[in-house]
């Protein structure tokens, strides 16, 4: 191992962080493709998943989208002490798609509910999925 004297860096560790580093910026420019870009002063419509029926048409939506973006919202920025407040999600830039699921208040669908229907796409390995802080959103799914 290539160590600097007396720093406790790893040469090695840190090329191979920036080979992967490059290596997933390189899969995430692909991804942006799927995206039209949308200027800063337009408007994204966000569509609130608050029942089955939203939540059925949500699941139209990314079974026909080549891909989409995930984003999970929590109480706390550690993912181990977190609790899931809502996802989202984005298939082309222009509308989001937000499930609450840990409100203390309105009406939302059971945890449960959400995860057994978000499985299938989540999981299915022809469709990417992209995410912003995927190892954090991991844990706290």
């Amino acid at each position: 191992m290539d160590r600097d004297p007396g720093s406790g860096h790893d040469h090695d560790a840190a090329r191979f962080e920036g080979r992967r580093w490059r290596e997933d910026w390189s899969t995430w420019a692909r991804g942006v493709a799927l995206f039209e870009r949308v200027a800063a002063s337009e408007v994204v419509e966000t569509v609130i998943v608050r029942d089955q029926a939203a939540l059925d048409a949500l699941l139209d939506v990314l079974h026909a989208a080549p891909g989409f973006a995930v984003d999970t919202e929590t109480t706390s920025i550690d993912a181990m002490q977190a609790e899931l407040v809502g996802i989202s999600l984005s298939v082309d830039g222009k509308t989001a798609y937000y499930i609450p699921v840990g409100h203390r208040t309105g009406e939302q669908l059971p945890l449960q509910v959400v995860v057994d229907a978000l499985r299938p796409p989540l999981t299915d390995p022809s469709k990417p999925k992209y995410l912003h802080n995927v190892t954090y959103d991991l844990v706290v799914l």
